[in-house]
C-alpha cells in the first residue's frame, strides 16, 4: 500500500472527528507488520524476532503470510512457502544455540513439535540441543556457515516480492495507484511539451532523463536505507 494513502486515511479520520480511530490506526500502522509494508520491512521484522529470540512474533507474521499472503499461491509456490518456514525456524534456532541461549533453544522445539510432528525435515533435529559442536557435525554444520544463511535472506526476499505481488489489491489501493499513475503520466507529458520539440541526437538524452525521472517517483527499492538496512542482517546473522 503506498504509503501516501496511509496519510490520507489518516488524515481523513482526524477531518471527521474520528480521532480514537486514526490514533488506533497510526498505532497499528508503527507496531504491526502488514500488508501495509514493504517486503522489505517485513523481512527486517522478522530477522529482529529472530536476533532477539522472540520466538511468539516470529509464528505470529507466519501466521498472518499463511493468511493473507500464500492463501493465493498455487501448489508448488505453497510447498515453497512451507520450505521457506522451515528453513526460518532454523536460522532461528541456529542463532540461538551459536548464541549460547539453552532456555531458548528448549522453548523452540517444545513450541515446534506441533509444526514438526511427522515432518522428515525437522527429525534430526531434535538432537540439536544435545550436539556438543553441531557447526561441525555433518547434519548441521552449512547451517551455522554465514554464506548458508545469506542465500536464506535473498531467497526470502525474492519469495516474498513474489508472493505479495499476487495479493488482490482493495479498491481503494488499486484507484490511488491509477490516480497517481495517471499523475506522473500527466506530469512527464507536461514536461516533455514545455521542452519544445527536440534538436538532432537530443531524444535519446531526454529518454533517460524520463526514465530515471518516473523511477525517482515510484520508489527506490534499492536504495541506501534498505542496502544499509540488509547489510546489518548480514553481519548479525553473522556473528559467532
Amino acid at each position: 500500500m503506498p504509503a501516501s494513502l496511509n496519510v490520507l486515511i489518516s488524515e481523513y479520520l482526524q477531518v471527521q472527528g474520528f480521532t480514537k480511530t486514526a490514533a488506533v490506526f497510526e498505532d497499528e500502522l508503527n507496531s504491526e507488520v502488514g500488508l501495509q509494508d514493504s517486503v522489505e520491512k517485513m523481512i527486517l521484522q522478522i530477522f529482529s524476532y529472530i536476533e532477539n529470540y522472540n520466538l511468539d512474533k516470529l509464528f505470529q507474521v507466519w501466521q498472518f503470510l499463511h493468511e493473507k499472503v500464500f492463501n493465493v499461491l498455487s501448489e508448488t509456490q505453497s510447498k515453497t512457502a512451507a520450505d521457506l518456514e522451515n528453513t526460518i525456524y532454523k536460522l532461528y534456532v541456529v542463532n540461538c544455540v551459536k548464541n549460547g541461549k539453552s532456555d531458548k533453544t528448549t522453548e523452540f522445539f517444545k513450541k515446534i513439535s506441533e509444526i514438526a510432528l511427522g515432518n522428515a525435515v525437522w527429525t534430526d533435529w531434535f538432537a540439536l540441543p544435545y550436539v556438543k559442536n553441531p557447526e561441525t557435525e555433518k547434519t548441521f554444520e552449512k547451517y551455522f556457515l554465514p554464506q548458508w544463511q545469506a542465500a536464506q535472506i535473498i531467497w526470502l526476499h525474492n519469495f516474498l516480492s513474489l508472493a505479495f505481488e499476487q495479493v488482490d489489491k482493495c479498491r481503494l489501493v488499486s484507484c490511488v495507484e491509477k490516480g497517481m499513475r495517471a499523475s506522473l503520466n500527466d506530469s512527464i507529458a507536461s514536461n516533455a511539451s514545455q521542452a519544445g520539440p527536440s534538436t538532432p541526437g537530443s531524444s535519446f538524452e531526454t529518454g533517460l532523463v524520463d526514465d530515471f525521472s518516473v523511477i525517482a517517483q515510484c520508489g527506490t527499492p534499492g536504495s541506501k536505507t534498505s542496502y544499509r538496512s540488509f547489510k546489518s542482517i548480514f553481519k548479525n546473522m553473522g556473528k559467532s
